[in-house]
Order: structure tokens, then sequence, then C-alpha cells
């Protein structure tokens, strides 16, 4: 009989808290919370305008997420692996490292997408030139594969465009598009021919119209080795000074004498030493007369003309004066 009122008496409390939680359950109570949680994120995501872009779906806990995440303008960017500060690509929401610098990068320097190489010092070499045979002999610096419209990317603002008379022979319109596509981007723009015909001459005169037109450097290889050679030096000497390739003139009196001097047709070497020892200073060499200067060894008429004309020439240019081209 105590059994059956105590039972009675369970039944009747149990009965009397609908609302309360039976401490006899099986559901663990972390297990009830995450199902609170799933069943509040379910109706949160049900509630997304019909304009809401991104659409993240029910697995988002919204507890945690941060507005700045969708505002491209504050994700974190990368430093650049070229050494310069160009614009990149903002880091989308989730994004690895890795994924970023898969995808290109506007660069608005050279008013093109640019590669992000993982290197600096890397070539980047485009997809469409894995069959190239140059490629085998690129080994004195390392090179990459990436989705670019040059053939080659030697440095932040320099390209190589990769072209042999052979193929150019059977598709002549093939380098007109792919200068077309490449626009206006890079600033130095090589245009790579590899010479592997006899007859070239004809080719490469109507290449050297087409580059002087669109703002290309012709550069001219009889192997693929060279070829190869030319672009390992491109990268090479990207950031190098042009010092090695400019003429260096020594910093004694006659030397600057000579390089001014000599930029007058027709006056070498031994006339500036015979203008120096007769009248020792380039101001006393402006200011002698034609019959002075007629009377040095090796001065003709002519050339005391143009010597003459050369002092009293303007030295700003007229531009009605010019030549039309």
């Amino acid at each position: 009989m105590k059994m059956s009122d105590s039972g009675n008496s369970k039944s009747g409390s149990s009965s009397a808290r609908p609302g309360a939680r039976d401490n006899h359950s099986s559901e663990p109570p972390s297990l009830e919370r995450a199902s609170q949680s799933q069943a509040s994120n379910k109706r949160a995501a049900e509630e997304v305008s019909p304009g809401d872009d991104f659409d993240f779906g029910d697995d988002l806990d919204h507890d945690i997420f941060e507005e700045e995440l969708l505002s491209l303008e504050k994700a974190a960017v990368p430093a650049p692996t070229t050494g310069t500060a160009i614009p990149v690509a903002l880091q989308r929401p989730g994004e690895t490292g890795n994924a970023l610098a898969a995808r290109t990068t506007n660069d608005a320097s050279v008013g093109h997408t640019t590669f992000l190489p993982k290197s600096k010092s890397t070539v980047v070499v485009s997809s469409s030139q894995r069959d190239n045979p140059l490629i085998k002999f690129i080994r004195n610096v390392p090179y990459e594969y990436g989705e670019i419209v040059p053939d080659f990317i030697v440095g932040l603002t320099s390209c190589v465009l990769f072209l042999s008379i052979r193929y150019h022979r059977l598709h002549p319109e093939y380098i007109y598009g792919r200068i077309a596509a490449l626009g206006k981007s890079f600033v130095l723009r090589v245009l790579l021919i590899l010479v592997d015909v006899d007859t070239h001459q004809q080719a490469i005169r109507e290449l050297s119209k087409v580059a002087m037109t669109n703002g290309l450097t012709i550069v001219c290889a009889w192997s693929n080795e060279e070829a190869a050679r030319y672009i390992e030096t491109f990268k090479a000497y990207e950031n190098r000074p042009p010092d090695s390739i400019k003429e260096r003139i020594d910093d004694d009196y006659l030397s600057k004498l000579t390089d001014s001097l000599t930029q007058v047709h027709s006056i070498n070497k031994t006339d500036v030493v015979t203008l120096g020892s007769i009248f020792g200073s380039f101001k006393n060499i402006m200011d002698a007369s034609a019959d002075e200067l007629g009377l040095l060894p090796g001065f003709g008429e002519r050339k005391v003309g143009k010597l003459i004309g050369a002092f009293d020439q303007p030295f700003m240019i007229d531009p009605r004066k010019r030549r039309r081209k």
C-alpha cells in the first residue's frame, strides 16, 4: 500500500510540473544545449534576407561570427613576395595564405594582372609554354608555372613574349593576338625571337616594325640554349643598376671635354686634343672665330661650320621646326 502511495505521489508530482526536466532522462545536458544552439542557428539562417549574397546556411555560429570578416577592406593582406609594394587581391574570409598566393593580383603600377610567385627570384612561366624546348635549358634561376598573359615574367615590370620564326611563318596572325592581349602592361616588354630558319630577313624586318609600333624590344636568339640564357639574364639583372652598360667617363677635365665635343658630328678625339692644346678651355673654343679654327690642322671648312653651328644653335628646339615623323 505504501508502494502504491509512493508511486501515486511521484506521478502526481510529475503531472503537477509538466515543464520540469526529468532527472532520469538519458539525454545529457550538453547534448540538449547543442540541440538548442543548432535550432537557434537554423532559425537565424532562415531569417537571412533574400539580398544576402553570403548565404552561409545553418552551420554558421552567429555567436562567434564577427562582422568585420565580411569587409574585404579590413581583411589581412600578406606581404607581396616581389619585394615591392603592389596592390594585391584582398584575402577572402576563411582563405588561407596559399590559396591567396595562387590567385592573381591586380598591379596598378603596370596596369596588368600579375601572378604572385613564391619567391622574388623566380621566373614565372606561362602554362602554355610547358612543352617549349627552351624550358629545360633554364637552369640558373628557379621558375614556376602560372596563368599569365605573357610567356615569361622576369621582373615586377618586365615580361617576355617568345616567338620562333618557323611558327610565325605558319601562323602570322599569332603574334598580333598576343600583343593585343598584353595591352599596355609592363614597362619592359621583350619580344624574344628564335631564328630557326635560314631565310629570316623579311620576317625580322616585319617583326621589327610591329615591335616599334607596340613598344616592344626585340632580342634574337639562334638556339633554345641562347634564348634560355637571355631569360636567365633578364631575371638575374632585374635589380642591377645600369652602370655596367653605361659609358664610363673619367672625372678629369680632358675626358669631360672629349665627351662634350665629340657629340658634334665629325669631331674626333684627335680634334679635341688639338682644340684643347691651342685654346686651353671650353669657353675659349666657343669664342674662337671661323678663321682661327680654320688654321688648325685637320679642320676644314665643313668641320669648322659644324662646330660653330653646334655652338650657335639654341638649346631649346622649336617644336614647329621639328621634322614630322
